[in-house]
């Protein structure tokens, strides 16, 4: 059993254990229980645990017995995934062919390595689209975020947002003419990240607050154009998956529903309401982000 756990061979001879090889394990029965002491010659490593086997059935010690000394071996040799392990000690190399041996079994062996971000920051572009629900039509934009992954499971996220459109403008069944709508605003909020494998899913709170400035385009001789800057802003839910191509690049994809509590209205001379951000808001983004 010790022999396939660890997928290779194993000499249980005393020769062997006073000679020393590549890794050795020494058994020894203590008050407190068996103690399990490691000489690691590949990753130049000594190790030392106590294993209680007094509450385990006879029957099956020796199957503990062979998993505890497989699982406290492969302990050891998991640093071999490291790129320079020959660098962990001053000890004389070890054969070449059961480095190779432990190596591959360690690579195929052992789960995959996590591919982590290199620090707990993320820089991300994105296109956006943003709508009102007085207005049925998407405002497209684009958009940069900064995320902060220091306090997992939950991340920070700060981005600034710029989208622009012209939207047509109707009062009393008459075509007015359209607003060049213009937006700039800021996005702060936190979320809960929970990852399934190569996929981040996260959903979370944020405030928006922003400017929106409004430039009437005219139709007819009878109306007067005018602009209109004004803050907006309101509070919002969001929800997003994040898929992790390799260390520093991810794919994202992000919603936003939010509602308005700074709206904005555009009267015109003659009192008709011209344009307005106002109740809610739906958005989406898709973009790159790199880890850095």
């Amino acid at each position: 059993m010790l022999a396939i756990e660890l997928g290779t061979s194993v000499d249980y001879s005393a020769d062997v254990t006073q000679r020393g090889g590549p890794t050795t394990v020494w058994l020894t029965c203590r008050a407190d229980g068996i103690e399990l002491h490691l000489e690691d010659g590949l990753t130049r490593k000594s190790m030392t645990r106590v294993i209680d086997i007094t509450h385990i059935e006879v029957a099956s010690r020796s199957r503990l017995l062979a998993l505890a000394v497989a699982e406290f071996v492969v302990a050891s040799w998991v640093e071999l995934r490291l790129p320079t392990p020959e660098a962990l000690g001053a000890a004389p190399p070890v054969a070449s062919a059961a480095h190779s041996v432990v190596s591959r079994f360690v690579g195929e062996g052992l789960p995959a390595a996590r591919a982590e971000p290199l620090t707990d920051w993320r820089l991300g572009v994105s296109f956006d689209a943003i709508g009102f629900t007085r207005d049925a039509l998407p405002i497209p934009g684009a958009g940069i975020a900064l995320v902060n992954r220091s306090q997992r499971p939950l991340e920070f996220i700060g981005s600034l947002q710029y989208a622009h459109r012209d939207l047509p403008v109707n009062w009393r069944a008459s075509e007015l003419g359209d607003v060049r709508l213009t937006m700039v605003s800021a996005l702060l909020g936190a979320r809960y990240v929970a990852e399934l494998g190569a996929v981040d899913l996260a959903i979370g709170a944020a405030a928006r607050v922003g400017i929106a400035q409004m430039a009437g385009r005219t139709a007819t001789q009878n109306v007067t154009a005018h602009a209109a800057p004004a803050r907006w802003g309101g509070t919002a839910f969001t929800a997003g998956a994040a898929f992790r191509a390799n260390q520093q690049l991810r794919f994202v994809l992000e919603f936003e529903a939010g509602m308005v509590l700074l709206p904005v209205r555009v009267w015109g001379l003659g009192g008709e309401l011209l344009a307005r951000i106002e109740e809610a808001w739906l958005g989406a983004s898709l973009g790159l982000a790199w880890a850095y």
